[in-house]
């Protein structure tokens, strides 16, 4: 797949199945794709969770962390227990 995915979106199904095709099909070049967008998400995630009070020493479970770019921003900030989840394995 392209380092842009949106044109590959319509050559899968709109399900669970569907999803984790196109993100494991995508992994490869995920992070460069969405970088080269100035993809500003991890940094805000890692910012609501300070502005959030959540301490710096807890645990954070990040939902569909894909290939871990918000975890990234997170374990800039935190220093507790971080796990990631994701429906693609091709991303973790």
């Amino acid at each position: 797949m392209s380092g842009t995915a949106h044109a590959a979106l319509g050559q899968f199904s709109k399900n669970a199945e569907g999803a984790e095709a196109l993100y494991d099909e995508w992994a490869a070049t995920y992070d460069e794709a969405l970088s080269s967008w100035h993809y500003p998400v991890p940094g805000r995630v890692a910012e609501t969770l300070v502005s959030c009070s959540v301490p710096t020493d807890g645990s954070i479970v990040d939902l569909g962390c894909g290939t871990g770019m918000s975890g990234e921003a997170i374990r800039s900030k935190f220093t507790g227990s971080l796990t990631g989840l994701d429906i693609s394995s091709g991303s973790l």
